[in-house]
Formats: C-alpha cells, sequence, structure tokens
C-alpha cells in the first residue's frame, strides 16, 4: 500500500507520532522535577514540624527549671516520692511539685489556703520523676518521647493519661536507641 502512495505522503506516514516521544521526553523530564521538589517541600515542612515541638519543649524545660530554682533558694525541700516534692518557706508557705506523666504542676498554699497555681505541659510521651542520688542531691528527670511511638501532632503531656503506662512509654531496647533524658540538679 505504502508504494502506491507518491513519495511525500509515504514521508509523512513514517513521521507520524514522533511528537509523542517528545512529549514522553517532557512529561518523564517534568515529573521527576516535581518529584524532587515535592521531596524537599516535604521534608523542609517535617523539620519545621520537628524544631517546633523541640522548642515547645524546652521553653516548658527553661521555665520549669528557672521557678524550681527560685523556689529551692528561698525553702526547704523534701521529697515525698518519685513523683512529688514540697518546699517549706520561712514564712509558712508551703510549695508542691507534684508530677504526672508529661505534666508538672507547682501549687502555693498556706494554711490549707491556694495561693497559685501553674502548670508545665510537656509533649506527648513525656515522664518526669524526682529522685535523691547517692551524693544527696536531688534530681528531677525529664524523659523526652519515644523514637518508637509515634505521637499526635498537637498531643500534650496531658494527651495520654488513660493509657496504661507500658503503652504510652514503652522501653527503648538495649542498642536501638538512647532515649533522651534532661536533668535539673538541685542542692
Amino acid at each position: 500500500m505504502n508504494r502506491s502512495l507518491p513519495q511525500s505522503a509515504r514521508s509523512v506516514s513514517r513521521r507520524r507520532g514522533a511528537l509523542f516521544h517528545y512529549y514522553l521526553a517532557y512529561v518523564t523530564l517534568m515529573s521527576s522535577i516535581l518529584l524532587m521538589a515535592g521531596t524537599c517541600l516535604h521534608t523542609i515542612l517535617q523539620s519545621d514540624q520537628t524544631d517546633r515541638r523541640v522548642s515547645l519543649f524546652l521553653h516548658s524545660l527553661l521555665r520549669c527549671e528557672r521557678i524550681l530554682r527560685a523556689d529551692v533558694e528561698a525553702a526547704k525541700l523534701t521529697l515525698d516520692s518519685d513523683a512529688a516534692l514540697t518546699l517549706a518557706r520561712d514564712d509558712g508557705i508551703q510549695i508542691r511539685w507534684a508530677a504526672d506523666r508529661g505534666i508538672l504542676t507547682r501549687l502555693e498554699t498556706q494554711s490549707e489556703e491556694l495561693l497559685s497555681s501553674d502548670r508545665f505541659v510537656f509533649p506527648a510521651g513525656s515522664k518526669i520523676e524526682m529522685k535523691i542520688r547517692d551524693d544527696g542531691a536531688t534530681v528531677v528527670r525529664f524523659f523526652e518521647p519515644s523514637v518508637f511511638v509515634k505521637y499526635s501532632a498537637v498531643g500534650n503531656g496531658g494527651l495520654n493519661r488513660n493509657k496504661p503506662i507500658t503503652e504510652a512509654f514503652p522501653p527503648t531496647p538495649e542498642g536501638a536507641a538512647v532515649q533522651p533524658v534532661t536533668e535539673i540538679i538541685l542542692q
């Protein structure tokens, strides 16, 4: 059939569909560029969320440390349990610091009357404990959330109160990672 067509018609039929290859190359090139741009944008946004979460944790930690150190300087410290300590000032004011998973509460009372209260909320999965070291120093330890659990982006320490301890604070496997711990050493 091609032999019966004139030479100009045969060349047109051979070139038909050649534009498809150009479009295919263009689409492949554009999709790879868009994929790289999307990956970069996703990484930037994820980094921003991580920085914001760390910033909130450090801001709460610094505010807590400043107030706790001021309280310890002006009062006599007594460790009640792993989650609570009491400070007694000379003027009759008692300050109680109590930890409940990721929330640290400061209550200031005088003769059973509440004068002020303050809460320090840490990200979901955080844990706070209070101990006395061998050298006699009181240590408040802040365990950051586990790297093996995905917590809600808007989660705070009060979000996981109904979860069992083993689910809210899973143990970090030996050799897999080290759970970050921040300590405030008092006296």
